[in-house]
């Protein structure tokens, strides 16, 4: 696995490293082995990877919705 400078600034590319890091390593397998899954709502998967994503590209949600540049896609 590669390792992201801090300097990096495509949002794009690092969340789909993100997401391509839940796929490789089955991180919704492991939730629901943990009864970590729910019935109806958003899944934990998509919140966790969520705030992953959040925590490399360096923004909060308070921000994202400040700025407008919050999107609920289910990514």
């Amino acid at each position: 696995m590669s390792s992201i400078p801090q300097n990096y600034c495509d949002e794009n590319e690092l969340i789909d490293c993100v997401q391509r890091f839940f796929s490789r390593h089955h991180v919704g397998k492991l939730l629901a082995k943990c009864n970590g899954m729910k019935e109806k709502g958003v899944s934990p998967v998509s919140l966790l990877r969520y705030k992953l994503s959040n925590i490399f590209v360096g923004r909060s949600m308070y921000m994202q919705q400040r700025t407008g540049s919050f999107k609920s896609n289910g990514r």
